[in-house]
């Protein structure tokens, strides 16, 4: 079981959006599938239904369950097969942050020092991610309520400061290409949210209405998604096939009132969202392998996860090809399936047959 006191839904989901937000507002051209123009805005839309679905797993699980989570439920069949379940979310979480720790290194190197070393300013980030880690997830969901509004407020900004810009000759007929590219982006992007595997995890640390808040969870990121691909879709066009981070170069574009561009508090935004996603992933590491080898070991797990997305995420960062490889739709996609739908079905099946008197915190 995994303990602890309980986290505020509210707090919960803002962690979950942020988290997901950073890898859409650092999305990268060549992961698109293809897709442009208006295809892009119903790509958002058909993107969170396929998230709503792909997560219902989950919630038919804990429907039945409460107080305990996958890996509880798992081993009420198996002890061993509970701990290679736990092995394998390591793995899946070690390479999100590896693929986060990325997808960072590539924004800062780009956009925030273009012609200097952010090796340092990358480890400050990491350093911090590792204490917000240590601290544990109730000051970490704290921190996440705050910044979801502060987030929220600058998006918003962007969003209506560039509104007079759209033009609407920049969006094509819907299914320009046909529907095919269109299905396909989508299932990625809905992949790539590997936060549904959290809800595994750390859904019964969550006190208020669990279902509820998933459903403004997935409401959100679908509004502020298709409120974001539309205004890039609008005001870029076709240009906007051509840029590494899109939507930095909207937030270049942005004026409010005296302040000429808006770039800057963007960027600002992005590192906070990295910042709440490395320490976010770094918790439930440590979780995992404390679970993994039945023992805590304070600051130890955290750090040694941190160094190794550190080192593998700072190589992977100078080469945009390796980051594109390890990005690859099929792997992501095929991973989401195994360990956001396949694990949890069988979970629930092991549920049903071991009945809820099997469990560990149902048991005298």
């Amino acid at each position: 079981m995994l303990a602890g006191k309980k986290i505020d839904s509210i707090q919960f989901y803002s962690l979950l959006f942020l988290s997901r937000l950073f890898t859409t507002i650092t999305f990268l051209e060549g992961l698109r599938g293809g897709i442009g123009g208006t295809d892009m805005v119903i790509g958002s839309v058909l993107s969170a239904v396929l998230l709503f679905i792909s997560a219902m797993p989950v919630f038919l699980l804990f429907r039945r369950e409460t107080g305990v989570n996958i890996l509880d439920i798992i081993s009420v069949r198996s002890r061993a097969f509970s701990k290679i379940a736990a092995a394998l979310y390591i793995l899946l979480f070690l390479y999100t942050s590896v693929e986060a720790g990325a997808r960072f290194g590539l924004f800062a190197g780009e956009v925030i020092f273009p012609e200097n070393n952010i090796m340092v300013f990358t480890l400050m980030v990491f350093a911090l991610a590792v204490y917000a880690a240590y601290k544990g997830l109730e000051p970490l969901g704290r921190t996440g309520f705050i910044l979801f509004w502060a987030v929220s407020a600058a998006l918003l900004l962007l969003v209506l400061t560039l509104i007079s810009k759209i033009d609407p000759l920049n969006f094509t007929p819907p299914f320009y290409n046909g529907p095919a590219p269109v299905i396909k982006s989508s299932f990625y992007s809905a992949a790539g949210t590997f936060e549904v595997c959290i809800l595994s995890l750390l859904l019964p640390r969550v006190s208020g209405n669990a279902k509820k808040g998933f459903i403004w969870w997935v409401t959100g990121i679908g509004t502020a998604v298709t409120a974001l691909m539309t205004v890039f879709v609008g005001v870029l066009g076709e240009f906007g096939n051509v840029k590494s981070f899109g939507f930095y170069s909207l937030a270049v574009l942005a004026e409010f009132s005296i302040f000429q561009r808006l770039d800057a508090l963007q960027a600002a935004v992005w590192i906070l969202l990295a910042f709440i996603k490395i320490s976010f992933t770094l918790y439930i590491l440590d979780y995992l392998i404390c679970y993994l080898f039945s023992k805590k070991r304070k600051y130890a797990y955290i750090i040694a996860s941190a160094a190794a997305t550190f080192i593998i995420s700072s190589y992977i960062s100078k080469n945009m090809s390796l980051f594109m490889l390890i990005s690859n739709a099929l792997f992501v996609e095929i991973m989401y399936v195994v360990m956001a739908v396949v694990l949890p079905i069988f979970a629930l099946l092991v549920n049903c047959r071991g009945g809820p008197c099997a469990h560990p915190a149902n048991r005298s």
